[in-house]
Formats: structure tokens, C-alpha cells, sequence
């Protein structure tokens, strides 16, 4: 199952979980395995705008926290977090 979405956008992520959570009843783990690399490849660092760095940032380091904080509610419900 594949769903297209707006890494950058909290309420586009908290959706997909939620239609996720329809889809499958119940969520189990999260593979977070998002990123953006215009910003960087192919590119010299000083013609990169501040908002193309900054959606760099959003959807690199920022998304995968919220995809987690998305999906742990849905896992704790139903024992799927081991914590190491």
C-alpha cells in the first residue's frame, strides 16, 4: 500500500497515519525513511534559498519525529512499542 502525501506538512502526516490506521485496522511500526535532497545534491551551498533549506529541514530531520509522535498513540494501544 502506497500513499502519497506532503512530508513537510504536520496535517498531511497526522492524515495518513489516520487513513493508515482506517486502512489496516491497527499499526504495528513505522518506517520512517523520508528525505528531500535537492538542498544538497548537485548544488553549491551558497545558491540554496533559506526556504529551500528550511524545507530540507522540515522534511529530513522534523518529519520523522512527527510521523512517530503520529503513530506512537496508535502502537501503544495495542502493545506494539518495545521499548530498548
Amino acid at each position: 500500500m502506497a500513499w502519497h502525501y506532503d512530508q513537510a506538512d504536520e496535517a498531511a502526516i497526522n492524515a495518513l497515519v489516520e487513513s493508515a490506521v482506517r486502512h489496516f485496522g491497527r499499526l504495528d511500526g513505522l518506517f520512517a525513511n523520508v528525505a528531500d535532497l535537492k538542498a544538497v545534491l548537485g548544488r553549491h551551498i551558497l545558491s540554496n534559498d533559506s526556504a529551500l533549506w528550511e524545507r530540507t529541514l522540515r522534511v529530513n530531520v522534523t518529519a520523522p519525529a512527527l510521523l512517530l509522535r503520529a503513530v506512537l498513540p496508535h502502537m501503544l494501544q495495542h502493545g506494539s512499542v518495545r521499548w530498548c
